[in-house]
């Protein structure tokens, strides 16, 4: 079984079938910035979640804009500065 395949297993078995508390969760497809491979974007989230592309593995943060329409942006990484 190749990478691809695994993929498509993990897409058709986890991501179609998400549920909440309210139902079902609306989908928004997106396209990935860095490597254009489709992204899900539930119709709940909130501004300033990050989201990671299942292929590259690039994470995003999640703007919000008005009327349901969403932003992807790099997610900025912090170093640690661990107590210095």
């Amino acid at each position: 079984m190749n990478l691809q395949e695994i993929r498509n297993i993990y897409k058709k078995n986890f991501t179609s079938n998400l549920k909440h508390s309210k139902g079902a969760i609306n989908l928004i497809k997106k396209k990935c910035p860095e490597c254009d491979a489709d992204l899900e974007v539930p119709d709940d989230v909130i501004s300033g979640e990050i989201i990671s592309c299942p292929d590259c593995g690039m994470d995003y943060e999640v703007i919000v804009k008005g009327e349901g329409k969403i932003e992807l942006k790099p997610a900025e990484i912090e170093g640690e500065d661990w107590g210095e």
